[in-house]
């Protein structure tokens, strides 16, 4: 992860220096090393259609129970 410049204030570098502990400089930057989440693509799209999946299941249910509610249908009434 890049950070700030090494001649930016003083404040900036202590900040990212005091949140990421293992720090170098690098053409003028301060970076940091921060482990990947997914070191695969595999990994990654795995999360994802697991996360979908899990997300269109629970609006699904959330749709079939607000038309199958008595106010909902009420409510639309109003309009017409």
């Amino acid at each position: 992860q890049k950070g700030p410049k090494v001649y930016h204030s003083k404040h900036n570098i202590l900040n990212f220096m005091n949140k990421h502990k293992k720090t170098f400089i690098e053409n003028d930057n301060l970076y940091t090393l921060v482990p990947r989440k997914y070191a695969t693509p595999e990994e990654l799209i795995k999360e994802i259609i697991n996360n979908t999946e899990f997300k269109l299941k629970d609006i699904s249910n959330k749709t079939t129970n607000m038309y199958e509610s008595e106010e909902f249908w009420k409510k639309l009434s109003e309009f017409y």
